[in-house]
């Protein structure tokens, strides 16, 4: 949510049909973006930075 308003970061489709238009594989959007992302070709990745603790 920003400003009040639902906007979309990451979105995850499905490959299209043989014969329709689109990709046939699998793929993402980042941001609202018409550009398709595919994992493992096209992937910047989601820009997310982990870090991690270990409690005992």
């Amino acid at each position: 949510m920003e400003n009040g308003k639902f906007v979309e970061k990451l979105r995850i489709d499905t490959g299209t049909l043989p014969g329709m238009k689109g990709p046939n594989q699998s793929h993402y959007h980042l941001n609202e973006k018409g550009k398709h992302y595919f994992p493992g070709k096209t992937d910047p990745g989601f820009g997310i930075k982990l870090s991690f603790k270990i409690f005992r």
